[in-house]
């Protein structure tokens, strides 16, 4: 594995882990009563997204090794 690759998979695991905090947390607020609720927010949309694009981008790696490897 290349150490970019690698890199991508641990920003991908903190995000997930962000995300998933974050989402529980979200889950519990009812409206937005103080800061700490709009930390709440901005966390789970500040990880979502870069999950979002690295597990796209780390999927579209996967299936291309795959199919080099079925191929051959």
């Amino acid at each position: 594995m290349k150490t970019e690759t690698i890199k991508q998979a641990v920003i991908l695991l903190i995000a997930v882990i962000g995300l998933y905090l974050s989402g529980l947390n979200l889950i519990k607020i009812s409206n937005i009563q103080s800061l700490s609720d709009v930390v709440t927010v901005m966390t789970f949309f500040a990880c979502f997204f870069p999950a979002l694009i690295l597990t796209a981008n780390l999927s579209a790696k996967a299936l291309k090794s795959f199919l080099k490897v079925a191929t051959h």
